[in-house]
């Protein structure tokens, strides 16, 4: 009995000697233990398979691994990745995946490994890439059956799907502000923090949004990308196209339940029902002031800047918003008029 209980110890020795001890322990209906992890087999087989995960010419060799094939490799790892927490050493993030660590270190190298090849653009992200290469073929596959609104991803569709229930999840904590979009929220919290990271390097302009900042370049490049198909108009910006389009549709999907006023835009909307609730959310820092619209905050502003960044091309005068500089300009074709 002592000796049908006995257990078969294995080290790394030849293949021959390996097979002829193992062959005869298991004539003795002993079970089979290897002596480098302590696993314990029924059968010969399953020893000698396991024996070469720990050969230092295995592909599938792995510390304290008994399975010798790529995919128990994978589900092996993956077991063991669920007990980790990858903490990051640049700053407090932590997580138990490690795909998500190495997108997150990316935050701070600035890498953006995946490159569309028919433009400039990169993401950290291949679905990210994905979802850019439709830019190209102009194929926008998601559809609100709502409006004619359509969109290159279903988490664009579910956020615009919003715009006609109401409903924004995303709250500021500064002011009444609420939005659709996380990213929305994000952008919006720089106008009470100040905050302007994108600079522009030909002029003095700065401002909190990715997207102005690529508009704002195209008024040093002149590139006007995006263009009407029933008219001449071409514009920076393939959002102020898509309300353009609406003129020649006469399509006004954004309507107001207080009363007839309905817009070809949702950020038309939501300032009309400030008329109606008389809210007021941008508020300044300096004085008592407050504005139903963000521009009008921002005009506001340039009182206690003494920012005035309209210059007339005729003369010394200077201003704080174009309207007052389309006003001043009459003043020189008046003057034209009567020489």
């Amino acid at each position: 009995m002592e000796a049908q209980n006995k257990v078969v110890l294995f080290s790394h020795k030849s293949a021959q000697e390996v097979l002829e001890e193992s062959q005869e322990a298991y004539v003795g209906g002993r079970s089979f233990k290897c002596n480098q992890c302590k696993y314990v087999f029924a059968t010969f087989e399953i020893l000698k398979a396991h024996l070469q995960t720990h050969s230092s010419n295995s592909l599938h060799s792995e510390n304290r691994y008994p399975y010798p094939t790529t995919m128990g490799l994978y589900v092996h790892k993956r077991r063991s990745s669920r007990k980790k927490i990858f903490k990051c050493s640049e700053c407090e993030y932590t997580c138990k995946n490690a795909g998500d660590y190495k997108r997150h270190t990316y935050t701070h190298t600035g890498e953006k490994p995946y490159k569309c090849k028919l433009c400039e653009y990169s993401s950290t992200r291949t679905n990210y890439l994905r979802s850019h290469m439709l830019t190209h073929t102009g194929v926008n596959p998601y559809k609100c059956s709502e409006c004619d609104y359509s969109c290159k991803t279903p988490n664009s569709l579910n956020a615009h799907k919003r715009t006609h229930t109401g409903e924004h999840p995303y709250a500021c904590s500064e002011c009444p502000y609420s939005s659709i979009w996380s990213s929305a929220l994000k952008t919006h919290m720089r106008i009470h923090t100040g905050e302007n990271p994108y600079t522009c390097s030909e002029c003095e302009y700065t401002c909190k949004t990715s997207s102005h900042f690529r508009a704002h370049l195209r008024i040093h490049t002149g590139e006007t990308p995006y263009k009407c198909n029933t008219c001449e108009y071409s514009c920076k910006r393939s959002g102020i196209l898509k309300r353009h389009m609406r003129i020649h549709s006469g399509k006004r999907p954004y309507k107001c339940k207080e009363c007839d006023y309905s817009s070809i835009d949702p950020g038309s909307l939501k300032r009309h029902m400030r008329t109606h609730s008389g809210e007021k959310p941008y508020s300044c820092r300096e004085c008592d002031y407050s504005s139903a619209r963000s521009s009008g905050l921002k005009v506001h502003m340039r009182k206690h800047t003494g920012e005035n960044p309209y210059t007339c091309n005729e003369c010394e005068y200077s201003c704080k918003t174009s309207s007052d500089l389309k006003l001043h300009m009459r003043s020189h074709t008046d003057e034209n008029d009567f020489t």
